[in-house]
């Protein structure tokens, strides 16, 4: 082996026009990177792909001419970035994707596929999934996780015609009843979820009282229509304003989607749905809340036409522990199942831990 090739880490074949096939890659055993961007001629990723064990980041965005991924991509075990954007003849992921563990960013905006796998659901880490503009898109039963870490989830599904957009958002909102998960959602629709208690079809802002103690969380949902503003990067933005029985005591927050959206791209309403965690030491009464756009430019502007539809589901401890409870009585259900079927822990990465820095694709 050239000791040059075996110590190869970065890999950068972007834009390489004329690139039609990579080559063996079972000389660069090391590599972490492998970026082959707007290579518009590739056709094949070969099979010696699923050898390089330490690869971290695959960036396939543009080889527009690529007809499939080889199944041994599941073998990249520490991968932790896969993106596919832009792949429009690749219809379909590898089935067992779900083994990449350690996996955390999963992008396939304005590809060719048209179905998640199941085994989507085994991928603990994924915190970033991007489906943008991919036609007929068809999910599998979405499932929770059992790590009782913090953890942080954008899913984007926007301009995902014919996507069961309702069963999306109720899976998303049971998610929100766990006390240590965060999901922020962005899906084609015009509908607020009929889950969300309080609702305002026709507004940007709605108040209510607060009829149980030890409020702990809120879902938040808004309806964004793209005819009623004019801009590019924006953040979507609750105020929200508690009040206690005397009225003398007010708690004043601020909640945000966080992330910024090039909304100029929507072609139609879509609907931003996500939560906030917190714990009120007081107990507050009553609730309004005040959704707006903020973008970006020299002077910040807020927008509050665009905003057609919102609602909001406040989250109690006791939903919680009766949602924990719940939980554990199917689990003492699955008891009698074969142990075939239970998901093993994984053990640890086989190479350095380190997470790489890359960019968003």
């Amino acid at each position: 082996m050239d000791l040059a090739l075996g110590n190869l880490k970065f890999l950068d074949l972007s834009n390489s026009l004329e690139l039609t096939r990579v080559p063996d890659l079972s000389s660069v055993p090391n590599l972490e990177v492998l970026r082959l961007s707007e290579c518009r001629s590739l056709i094949e990723i070969p099979s010696s792909i699923g050898e390089l064990k330490c690869l971290k980041e695959l960036n396939l965005m543009g080889c527009s001419k690529l007809l499939s991924i080889p199944q041994s991509i599941c073998n990249l075990k520490s991968l932790t970035l896969l993106s596919m954007s832009d792949c429009l003849n690749v219809t379909e992921l590898p089935e067992n994707i779900g083994d990449l563990q350690y996996l955390e960013t999963l992008h396939i905006l304005d590809s060719g596929i048209k179905a998640l796998p199941s085994s989507i659901n085994q991928l603990e880490n994924l915190v970033s999934l991007k489906c943008k503009g991919c036609k007929g898109l068809t999910l599998p039963p979405l499932t929770e996780q059992e790590d009782e870490d913090r953890i942080e989830n954008i899913l984007e599904f926007t301009d995902c015609i014919n996507l069961d957009g309702r069963k999306v958002m109720e899976n998303v909102l049971e998610t929100h009843l766990l006390k240590h998960k965060i999901v922020r959602l962005c899906i084609t629709g015009d509908e607020v979820p009929r889950r969300m208690r309080y609702k305002n079809q026709s507004g940007s802002s709605l108040s209510f009282t607060l009829d149980k103690p030890n409020l702990i969380g809120v879902s938040l949902c808004l309806v964004f229509d793209p005819k009623n503003h004019y801009g590019y990067h924006v953040r979507f933005i609750c105020g929200a304003q508690f009040i206690d029985k005397s009225r003398h005591k007010i708690k004043i927050a601020k909640f945000s989607f966080r992330y910024a959206w090039m909304t100029n791209l929507l072609e139609s309403e879509h609907v931003y749905l996500w939560n906030e965690l917190f714990d009120m030491e007081d107990s507050f009464v009553e609730a309004s809340f005040h959704f707006f756009i903020e973008h970006f430019s020299l002077k910040p502007q807020h927008n509050f036409e665009a905003i057609i539809k919102c609602g909001v589901l406040p989250i109690f401890r006791d939903d919680c522990l009766h949602r924990d409870k719940k939980r554990s009585r199917n689990q003492e259900d699955e008891e009698d199942e074969p142990y075939s079927l239970q998901r093993l822990k994984q053990g640890q990465k086989p190479c350095n831990s380190t997470t790489t820095t890359t960019e968003s694709y």
